[in-house]
């Protein structure tokens, strides 16, 4: 297909990045070359072709199409195996896998309260390249979500302790006996840490009480 004579919409996702950049511009510009250019790249999204699906989802970012949201999640469901770890040839740094693709789409993308989306967000957790990025997107806002990830989470960045032991105190104190269990099982530093922004606080909401079994299960002792 052919669109002002000019835009060769079929073969997107093996043009050049110059031209790729050109279709988008356009796509941007008419509904026509909006229209003819979701397919392709919908299309794409389930490549054997680990560039060709790199392209398709860095084009629906550029294009920043909800309407691609439902098969981009189809595509890395139906098959996580090809993005998880998959390197992503067209990531800005040089650095990055097709499922941190996904990741920031999905995170750009999504319309406010769509389930399917915050439960991927979510379940990203679970996966350790995309780990920090779903603490960033929705950490903060849940601490029974975040909670099973603790540790794993401060063994990628022992820096976030501080930051954690403040969430748990002011935001989920019911949450933070619970989640000083699951950090007894990390290492001493990032406890510490932890333990020193909870703590100071806990100590400004007068919970006392919460404090000391706070300090038990994380250091034990009486």
């Amino acid at each position: 297909m052919i669109i002002d004579h000019m835009l060769p919409i079929d073969h997107t996702l093996s043009t050049d990045p110059d031209t790729r950049a050109r279709i988008v511009r356009a796509a941007v510009e008419d509904r026509a070359v909006h229209a003819a250019l979701l397919p392709v790249v919908e299309a794409g999204l389930r490549d054997a072709d680990a560039g060709r699906r790199a392209v398709a989802l860095h084009l629906a970012r550029a294009l920043m199409a909800r309407s691609l949201l439902t098969p981009v999640l189809d595509a890395f469901d139906a098959a996580p195996e090809a993005f998880l770890g998959v390197p992503d040839p067209e990531a800005r740094t040089g650095a990055g896998t097709l499922a941190q693709a996904v990741f920031a789409f999905v995170r750009e993308a999504r319309p406010r309260g769509h389930a399917r989306a915050e439960a991927f967000l979510r379940q990203a957790l679970s996966w350790p390249e995309l780990r920090v990025e779903a603490f960033y997107a929705i950490g903060m806002d849940d601490g029974a979500v975040l909670r099973p990830h603790l540790v794993a989470l401060l063994g990628e960045r022992p820096d976030l302790a501080a930051a954690l032991g403040t969430q748990y105190a002011l935001l989920h104190k019911d949450e933070a006996l619970a989640a000083c269990e699951v950090l007894s099982a990390a290492p001493e530093a990032p406890r510490r840490a932890f333990w020193a922004a909870l703590s100071r606080h806990l100590d400004r909401v007068h919970a006392i009480k919460l404090k000391v079994a706070c300090r038990r299960a994380l250091f034990g002792g009486p």
